[in-house]
């Protein structure tokens, strides 16, 4: 059934030859449930905990692929343990001319310059607050981690308004938030990685997170409410309607934690700054990378001249390169989800061990299929099997500890 569904799809660059017409009948079809869902059940040894979140699985969709948040739990019945979804900025913008979408075959890569195309937050917004209280009601999507990915509109001069507003509006649905510095496609954008603009984005984003809680303790205070244990949550017959009914209507039923989503074009010292600002600011995490400038020799395809970001197979060593350098300069303290030319289980395995706790896939779904959650999955399991690894959680930051020293059995003379 999987390489029926593998060809079937493989089809549709045949019979929608504009990348972009046919990620939009993808999203209909996810939109309308005809994808086919992963009924297995996730092995527990998948599981990872991001500073207090749960993942069941560690693979996840990259924003970009649902942007204006039509099917997210649609995709995580799929297989994924999580979706991110946007770039949403806060007024509704097409983007930049089509084409602006371009598949480089060959290369098993994608070229993009779509410049956050967005419904806006008056669209995106109702949405994104029933799918965070909706599914508790459904036994596959109760455990969908939903990540939202905010950014500026492209005629936005102080970036902190928009950044503050995103989080204000969507921040108490996510389960986790995202600033998006580092898209190429939206002019001067990259810059505000830069140590100054950087903390100051963090702390305005940080300082209407506290303004949520606020007001969610306002509200349990007014309802009579406290926090629950967690013993009494789990023995009370109404948590579900509870959890769908809370101010923040997530996984651990408190204020997202906040990523930054970065570039793997950073110089060492660029680098250096984003760690000094993470650990400085207590940043919950980084999203390592988005898509490059760069253009590789190796590239075979006609459209690899294009502009706009490079995403796929080509940006595999790049990527994780920056997440074994994000990791070693935060000392492991700031979590990484790892993006950029995930394609397999040994893929995920490199990065996890180069330090990031959990992967998201994009393009790699548009040339594998809707299975390609549940292959990673299968793989990555396999070959923590293979290794002797427990789990995924221990697999973390691997490449950064000293081997352990094998204990060897002295020879007894009886």
């Amino acid at each position: 059934m999987d390489g029926l569904l593998e060809v079937v799809y493989g089809l549709l660059p045949e019979n929608f030859p504009d990348p972009e017409l046919a990620h939009d009948m993808v999203m209909w079809l996810a939109a309308k449930g005809y994808l086919p869902y992963d009924l297995e059940r996730d092995d527990p040894e998948l599981s990872v905990n991001i500073k207090g979140l749960t993942f069941h699985t560690p693979v996840g969709l990259a924003a970009g692929f649902d942007k204006n948040a039509e099917a997210p739990l649609n995709f995580c019945k799929m297989g994924f343990g999580f979706v991110e979804v946007g770039t949403i900025t806060p007024k509704p913008q097409l983007g930049n001319p089509k084409p602006r979408i371009f598949r480089l075959a060959k290369d098993h890569a994608i070229i993009n310059r779509c410049g956050f195309n967005s419904a806006g937050l008056d669209v995106v917004e109702p949405r994104l607050e029933k799918v965070s209280r909706d599914r508790w009601h459904d036994r596959l999507e109760r455990h969908c981690v939903l990540g939202v990915n905010i950014g500026k509109n492209k005629d936005t001069v102080n970036a902190e308004d928009d950044i503050r507003e995103g989080v204000k509006r969507v921040g108490r649905f996510a389960d986790y938030l995202v600033i998006n510095l580092s898209s190429p496609n939206t002019k001067g954008l990259r810059t505000l990685q830069q140590r100054d603009h950087l903390r100051s984005i963090i702390t305005a984003a940080q300082s209407e997170l506290e303004k949520l809680e606020e007001r969610s303790r306002a509200q349990r205070e007014r309802d009579g409410h406290s926090n629950p244990s967690e013993e009494e949550e789990a023995a009370s017959s109404d948590s579900v309607t509870r959890k769908a009914e809370q101010f923040f209507p997530t996984q651990t039923g408190k204020r997202p934690l906040l990523f930054v989503k970065i570039a793997p074009d950073l110089t060492d010292e660029e680098k250096r700054d984003i760690a000094d600002v993470a650990l400085e600011t207590g940043l919950d995490g980084l999203i390592v990378t988005n898509t490059t400038i760069q253009r590789p020799e190796s590239l075979r395809s006609e459209s690899k001249h294009e502009t706009g970001g490079l995403s796929g197979r080509p940006l595999k060593a790049m990527s994780t390169k920056c997440v074994s350098d994000m990791y070693k300069m935060t000392n492991g303290q700031v979590a990484i989800i790892a993006s950029g030319g995930i394609e397999t289980g040994l893929d995920a395995y490199k990065r996890i061990r180069a330090g990031a706790s959990a992967v998201e896939v994009y393009t790699s779904m548009i040339y594998r299929g809707p299975i390609v959650a549940r292959r990673v999955k299968d793989e990555l399991l396999n070959i923590l099997n293979q290794a002797g690894i427990y789990n995924v959680q221990d697999a973390i930051g691997l490449d950064h500890r000293p081997p352990k020293k094998k204990r060897v059995r002295k020879p007894t003379f009886d």
